[in-house]
């Protein structure tokens, strides 16, 4: 999953509930989890990520740009 707000966006709950909605429909439609990931020190995603219900999980880097990522799960 991916989200991304321009400035005038945030602040609103727009990305978590955009995150909630998605995470919950494909949950109800047989997926067991729903994964996201947030780069390092985004601490703004990272909230998203929390208060749509997910855990983190993992620390990973992205095998295309050697960025360091968080894994965030939320299971069924």
């Amino acid at each position: 999953m991916f989200y991304a707000l321009l400035p005038a966006g945030r602040g609103a709950g727009i990305a978590t509930r955009s995150v909630v909605a998605l995470a919950d429909w494909a949950l109800s439609h047989g997926a067991e989890s729903v994964r996201v990931r947030t780069m390092v020190g985004n601490g703004a995603s990272e909230a998203v990520a929390r208060r749509a219900g997910f855990t983190f999980t993992e620390e990973l880097v992205d095998e295309f740009d050697g960025a360091r990522l968080r894994a965030w799960t939320r299971l069924a």
